[in-house]
């Protein structure tokens, strides 16, 4: 499991960066099996009425194909970037399960009887 963190228009130095990335592989390492990687891109957004804000959005990508994306907006870098892994952890973990339990349905429709011979 690979985290690729960038920023654009944000300043963002090395402790924060060690802190994002502390805080991705935190809530994402259960799931490290089926996650390709995941790629933490942080930017500067200014509002209407010049309130700077900062969006943390994290894209997850699946060995198996597919991605999901998380997005955050928050004042600081890493409020936005733990409220992203949170929203992150509960999309991966719903994805996770769709597919198990499409899997279990295909194997009970698919499991016949054989007749018994006597």
């Amino acid at each position: 499991m690979q985290i690729r963190i960038s920023a654009s228009n944000a300043n963002v130095n090395s402790v924060v960066r060690d802190k994002m990335n502390r805080y991705v592989r935190f809530t994402l390492t259960r799931f490290s099996l089926a996650i390709r990687d995941i790629t933490c891109k942080v930017s500067d957004e200014s509002g209407p009425r010049g309130a700077a804000t900062r969006r943390c959005r994290i894209v997850v990508r699946f060995l198996a194909g597919g991605n999901i994306i998380a997005e955050a907006e928050k004042a600081m870098v890493l409020a936005a970037c733990s409220v992203a892994s949170k929203k992150a952890e509960r999309a991966v973990a719903r994805h996770l399960d769709r597919k198990r339990q499409t899997i279990k349905y295909h194997r009970r429709r698919n499991f016949q009887l054989e007749p018994m011979s006597l």
